[in-house]
């Protein structure tokens, strides 16, 4: 055969629509195998998640969580009595301090009838000094100021008293409820538990054989992937053996073109057979690898269609109904694991409405705490008021004796207030220590436990009706998603038929190539180093094309391992 224009063009008119088609066919299937792909995953993940569920630390650690959950519900009544006590210890605490406030309210009331005595005593006075006049306005000033202080002790401790009441019934109401119930639920929760890490273990064990052929058949669409890459790798080195053609077919027709720039005609001719050959060469080797990668997707999917079958069967064998008695076994703990969520509910719900009453008298008594230094201030004025009229009361003789005798008594009186706000700081210091114990014991720590402990209960039972679920639907998913997948695979089968027929087609066309070049003797060795590699403008993307090249004698240089692309170490 002659190495002629027209043999060339048409060659080339063969060869650049060739692939159109078998691409369009190699896109349909990957789109079609990406949905069966995800529909085999969809059921090994199933199906692992099933195992994972069943015999993996997550359900185990819910176990273990809710039985922790379940032994700490039980010391929610203990407490609840200890708090009760607590709170009982405080009201005795404000009791005291009741009592030292009636006391300073007594001596309010003292000071206000010696308040009318010194009046009394002053109006028999004859003199005009402003000294007495000043003493009885102050001395009614104080008392004054003393008796609105004690008063407002009166309204925060009766407050503080009245939220306490509330509180402590509250509590008591919750304990009487509540108490024997918490310990009852949490000795079911605990042996239901028990009765349950058996049977999800054996269960667990139900699920390891479809989980395998799960991980078979990912193993299987691994493979097809990588094999359906060789589509974009095979249209590439087309496209390059249909440039170079296109390169020879200018040159030869006389236009300029690199590779023949200023070569004499028979090294022109003899160059342009060698890289007909080097194309020949190229389409050999791409139909070859074609060829074999469309036999391995082939081969692949007969494989995926055969363990997809296998593993219906083997599910429908292995699990047939996820539950026992058309419930999961694992639902046994459902009601339990409810009523102690909501009883730990309640638990929290008291506990906030403690912790909020704790802190209203907390705010009372410091409210009433701070109020001491205004009494003893006063007590203080009161004594320098009495001693300083003891003194006007010398100057006027005989006549300020009565008077005196009040002075007298007033600083007796500001002596016993100055001893009813010690006893009074005494019962208060006793009375916050106590509500502290209380706070201690609550606050946002216990209501984080209380909200962690509701969480497990909460999760654990999800995760244990999952588990569940996930059994009868494992199998449910098994049916419906597996059940057409091999029919599927089969007819993705007969789409490969064209991309087979191509390798074909590409090797009858190298076979044409090497019949055009063969009676053309070859240039010198230098001119195809040199000018060979040129008949490709558009660079080799794979390293077996340059491995091709170099065996004609092209110069092709080395590619650094670090530039290579993906296409250089599939193809």
């Amino acid at each position: 055969m002659e190495l002629t224009a027209p043999a060339l063009r048409a060659l080339r008119d063969r060869l650049v629509p060739a692939f159109a088609p078998v691409d369009d066919d190699l896109l349909a299937v990957g789109s079609r195998l990406g949905d069966a792909a995800g529909r085999i995953d969809g059921i090994g993940e199933r199906f692992g998640d099933l195992r994972q569920l069943l015999e993996g630390e997550a359900l185990e650690a819910a176990t273990t969580q809710l039985d922790l959950a379940a032994a700490r519900m039980a010391t929610l009544a203990t407490q609840a009595q200890e708090e009760n006590a607590t709170l009982a210890e405080l009201g005795t605490r404000l009791r005291g301090v009741g009592a030292r406030i009636a006391f300073l309210s007594r001596i309010n009331e003292a000071l206000g009838v010696l308040t009318l005595n010194s009046a009394i005593a002053s109006s028999g006075l004859d003199t005009d000094s402003r000294d007495i006049a000043t003493f009885q306005t102050e001395l009614r000033r104080l008392t004054d100021l003393a008796a609105q202080t004690v008063r407002r002790f009166g309204q925060l401790h009766a407050a503080a008293v009245k939220d306490l009441a509330a509180v402590a019934g509250q509590q008591a109401a919750f304990t009487h409820q509540h108490g024997a119930r918490l310990r009852d639920v949490s000795a079911r929760i605990r042996a239901g538990l028990n009765a349950i890490t058996a049977l999800r273990r054996e269960a667990s064990a139900m699920a390891v054989q479809t989980q395998e052929r799960g991980r078979a058949i990912s193993a299987a669409i691994g493979t097809v992937v990588t094999a359906l890459q060789v589509g974009d790798a095979t249209r590439q080195r087309l496209e390059h053996v249909a440039d170079a053609l296109g390169q020879v077919l200018a040159g030869l027709g006389g236009e300029e073109r690199p590779w023949c720039r200023d070569l004499e005609p028979a090294l022109r001719d003899g160059l342009a057979a060698r890289a007909i050959a080097l194309q020949a060469a190229l389409l050999h080797d791409a139909g070859g690898t074609l060829a074999s990668e469309m036999r391995s997707i082939n081969a692949s999917l007969a494989r995926l269609g055969t363990e997809v079958r296998g593993m219906v069967d083997e599910g429908q064998a292995l699990f047939g109904r996820g539950g026992r008695d058309g419930r999961s076994f694992l639902g046994a703990l459902d009601g339990d694991l409810g009523e102690a969520a909501t009883l730990v509910g309640s638990s929290k719900a008291s506990r906030e409405a403690l912790d909020a009453t704790m802190v209203a008298i907390d705010g009372h008594m410091r409210s009433l705490r701070a109020g001491l230094a205004d009494i003893r201030g006063m007590e203080i004025d009161l004594r320098v008021a009495g001693l300083n009229a003891v003194f006007r009361c010398a100057r006027l003789g005989k006549q300020g004796a009565a008077l005196g005798a009040v002075t007298i008594e007033l600083r007796a009186y500001a002596k016993q207030m100055a001893e009813g706000v010690d006893g009074l700081a005494e019962s208060l210091e006793a009375a916050l220590q106590a509500g502290a114990a209380l706070i201690s014991a609550g606050g946002d720590g216990q209501g984080s436990a209380l909200d962690e402990m509701m969480a497990a209960m909460r999760g654990g039972l999800s995760r244990l009706g999952c588990a569940g679920r996930a059994m009868d639907a494992a199998i449910g998913g098994l049916r419906q998603d597996g059940g057409g997948v091999p029919e599927e695979l089969a007819a993705m089968v007969e789409c490969l038929g064209a991309a087979l027929a191509l390798a074909t087609d590409m090797a009858a066309m190298g076979q044409e190539m090497e019949a055009l070049s063969a009676a053309i003797p070859p240039p010198p060795a230098p001119v195809l180093r040199d000018r060979l590699l040129l008949v490709h403008a558009v660079p080799f993307t794979m390293e077996r094309e340059r491995e091709i090249a170099r065996g004609f004698g092209a110069d092709v240089p080395q590619v650094a391992v670090a530039t290579l692309e993906l296409d250089d170490f599939l193809f």
